[in-house]
């Protein structure tokens, strides 16, 4: 079976004009992006029944994607409860709006920290408290962590496998790209071993290996054909979402399209 493919929306944009344009390029489910500056959970919650009715228009379901800078393992204990807070926030705005999967990511927003071994171990121990917290306050919704971009501790499997040991009922959101600038394929591959068990959704988009490009699929260094056959194999049926950063957003439609052709052929 084919995984269902969607788009994750601009929070820079209008909520209600990103849905219709997810939706008229023929995508299964808007992944709506809960931040700033035009998706704050109140802008959302106060948008409920014009997104609920476009969303039933289009025949598409929905996701949550919480704000990459949401920082669950700030060494600052004040500052972590205020982050968890906010992560409380956007999962009430993502069951008001029917929805059942909220991500959140596995980050350090202070990088420096991270060259003392006690504040890294502190860090990791954080993001076990706070999600811990939050899996218990999305009770009857699927939270799940995403492998992050700034730094290549955010993007090692060894520090998100400690993290989902502890922190069982969680999820693994895989973010291909991330994952390829922090170790190449390689990487990439191990996420997906480690965790194939645990997988619950996947962000698809390329890059040469360098930056966090978010280019279209198929047109720089990630071997796409790989990944696929390895989801293949595994049985993956659940999301995908083409987080593709591009003025021209036909770019997302593209690429998946071209990801479709690349399951259909694969055996």
């Amino acid at each position: 079976m084919m995984p269902k493919f969607g788009n994750t929306t601009n929070p820079s944009e209008d909520i209600l004009k990103e849905i219709k344009t997810i939706g008229r390029m023929g995508f299964d489910f808007a992944e709506i992006g809960i931040e700033g500056p035009k998706a704050f959970p109140e802008t959302l919650v106060r948008k409920k029944r014009k997104i609920l009715k476009l969303l039933d228009k289009y025949g598409m379901f929905a996701i949550a994607h919480t704000a990459w800078f949401i920082d669950l393992g700030c060494p600052y204990e004040n500052v972590r409860r205020a982050w968890v807070e906010e992560g409380k926030k956007a999962i009430h705005t993502a069951r008001e709006l029917g929805i059942k999967l909220v991500n959140f990511h596995f980050d350090c927003s202070t990088p420096l920290m991270l060259r003392d071994a006690r504040i890294r171990r502190r860090i990791l121990e954080n993001h076990v408290r706070s999600l811990k917290e939050l899996n218990e306050y999305g009770s009857g919704m699927k939270i799940m962590l995403e492998n992050g971009a700034i730094q290549e501790w955010s993007s090692n499997a060894e520090n998100l496998r400690y993290i989902m040991k502890k922190v069982k009922d969680i999820g693994f959101h895989l973010d291909v790209g991330h994952a390829f600038v922090h170790g190449g394929m390689k990487n990439v591959m191990k996420f997906l071993r480690i965790f194939r068990k645990r997988l619950v959704h996947i962000h698809m988009h390329d890059n040469y290996g360098v930056k966090d490009d978010h280019l279209p699929v198929g047109v720089a260094n990630i071997d796409y054909e790989k990944i696929v056959k390895t989801l293949k194999r595994a049985g993956y049926d659940k999301t995908v979402s083409f987080e593709v950063f591009t003025k021209d957003r036909d770019f997302a439609k593209i690429s998946m399209e071209k990801f479709r052709k690349m399951w259909a052929k694969t055996k």
